[in-house]
């Protein structure tokens, strides 16, 4: 084989990294959801009211 030429792996190395980023950020969303639905009722309060500190701070 010629020196100087890159490994065919080499090549793909950033997409594989990037599909591994985008599948982990997809498995954090689900997480998100599944305890959102879990804890539905009191989180979704909290959340409610952060917003509007949030809001109420940015005035």
């Amino acid at each position: 084989m010629a020196k100087g030429l890159p490994q065919i792996g080499d090549k793909f190395k950033e997409a594989v990294q990037k599909i591994d980023q985008e599948q982990r950020i997809t498995d954090l969303q689900a997480e998100v959801e599944r305890l959102r639905a879990l804890q539905s009722p009191k989180l979704e309060t909290e959340i409610t009211k952060l917003r509007e500190r949030i809001t109420n701070a940015n005035r």
